[in-house]
């Protein structure tokens, strides 16, 4: 699976490249150093590999987690409820684009896993939704 099909699936959504950055990053470490805000970084999350189908050689399901990272300020009204907003607005927007989508190369489509609010800090909030994808990882055949 390729990080720049899901950034530009992003970038082409409707609603979205208009309103924030997309980005890649290697880690949430790396999203946040980055200080930007009002920007969604897609990185890679996690993989978790079913059991071998094969007796001689490998065939795996292969499920891979993506996570999109939202920063959005959260002072644009003096309760900080507009970034709030706009986060909601956001992640509607994004799993619109996601899910039901299958990736390049992937053999099922996209779901929703999960999301949760990383932090708040100096007037940014952080957001993570975790979405997920099947496909197979496969050895040569043994003789």
């Amino acid at each position: 699976m390729i990080l720049q099909d899901w950034i530009k699936r992003l970038m082409d959504a409707e609603g979205i490249k208009d309103v924030v950055d997309v980005r890649e990053a290697a880690d949430l470490a790396a999203a946040q150093a980055d200080q930007r805000r009002d920007t969604i970084y897609v990185m890679y999350n996690a993989e978790q590999a079913g059991e071998n189908l094969l007796s001689h050689g490998v065939q795996q399901p292969l499920t891979t987690t993506m996570a999109v990272v939202i920063a959005v300020t959260n002072c644009r009204d003096r309760r900080g409820a507009g970034g709030m907003t706009e986060l909601e607005t956001l992640r509607k927007r994004v799993r619109e684009a996601l899910l039901g989508w299958t990736p390049p190369a992937q053999a099922g489509p996209v779901t929703y896993q999960r999301g949760r609010l990383l932090q708040l800090v100096e007037a940014t909030v952080w957001w993570i939704d975790e979405f997920t994808t099947g496909g197979w990882i496969a050895g040569p055949e043994q003789p």
